[in-house]
């Protein structure tokens, strides 16, 4: 169970604010990208940095009244070595489908969920 509430837990934190800097002219901005492929496939690469500012992860615990021991190891990354950085994730289906033009993503993935079949 507590495995599970960290994983929500963060996943706010990790994606409600923390990807957006205040600009000069005060505009919020995201530092991420989403690279879409074209004929309908959708997005095949997302990318974002991560907040290295401790005093907003912090902030944002407060926020949402969550526990700041479950978060010490990810807080002690940002005190004692982690440096501002990015990355992306590649979505492989939607990118093998837009290479081969395929009409539907089921084409690309080795076992499909359908209707009639919910297990390889």
């Amino acid at each position: 169970m507590l495995k599970n509430y960290f994983k929500i837990a963060l996943r706010n934190i990790v994606k409600y604010k923390v990807h957006t800097v205040i600009n000069i002219l005060g505009f919020a901005i995201a530092l991420a990208v989403d690279m879409l492929a074209p004929e309908g496939h959708g997005e095949i690469i997302g990318g974002s940095q991560r907040e290295d500012d401790l005093e907003e992860l912090e902030k944002r615990l407060k926020e949402h009244n969550l526990p700041k021991k479950y978060f010490e190891w990810y807080l002690d990354l940002r005190r004692y070595g982690s440096v501002p950085h990015s990355g992306f994730g590649l979505g492989f289906e939607r990118t093998v489908g837009w290479i081969c033009g395929t009409k539907h993503i089921r084409e690309t993935i080795l076992f499909p969920r359908m209707m009639h079949r919910l297990e390889p």
